[in-house]
């Protein structure tokens, strides 16, 4: 910075949390799951907990009736085909090994579109700081461990989403690249 004359120094840090990545992925007609694959991805790959929670967001903002969803549910309807889509709800066995049980027993029993709107105060907190009614301060230490227990169980009710989706997929496209797809999906 010549104008200061000051030397800046950007420090090499390196995340406490390794990025994972999902995959295979390969989606051929439904460009919306990509979409969401890769929001997914994002926020696997992210270490801060308010991204992690708005990438999860939209996935279960989607869920069960908006992009990929809604594309698959005309598809099956085109084809005079059943959605055998069931309704999800947040079970104990899906929290397992989480690291906030407490946090998340309030949220045990609930379907995914009810706790969907219950979050969506912090969704427009965060993504929306400046026109939301709602203001979360991220400098604090009990935000952030409250955002780290939100991202967590959405994490884990995104992966139970785009698994149940894709192997939906493997079931009603005439690809069979979904079948096999399906078939190797893992998360790790």
């Amino acid at each position: 910075d010549k104008s200061n004359k000051a030397k800046w120094l950007i420090p090499n840090v390196t995340p406490s949390i390794s990025p994972r990545v999902v995959g295979p992925v390969v989606t051929l007609w439904n460009t919306a799951l990509t979409s969401l694959v890769a929001v997914f991805k994002e926020g696997m790959n992210s270490t801060i907990f308010s991204h992690k929670l708005i990438s999860y967001y939209k996935i279960l903002e989607a869920y069960p009736s908006q992009g990929p969803f809604k594309e698959i549910n005309n598809y099956c309807k085109e084809k005079r085909m059943e959605v055998p889509r069931e309704s999800k709800v947040l079970s104990e066995e899906l929290l397992k090994g989480a690291f906030d049980k407490e946090y998340h027993a309030k949220y045990v029993g609930k379907k995914y579109t009810r706790i969907r709107d219950e979050l969506k105060g912090y969704r427009n907190a965060i993504a929306h700081p400046f026109i939301s009614d709602a203001f979360i301060d991220l400098d604090t230490f009990e935000v952030q461990a409250e955002l780290a227990a939100i991202s967590n169980m959405l994490e884990r009710m995104a992966v139970e989403i785009l698994e149940e989706e894709i192997g939906l997929l493997s079931k009603v496209s005439p690809d069979n690249i979904y079948k096999q797809l399906a078939e190797s999906y893992t998360y790790a």
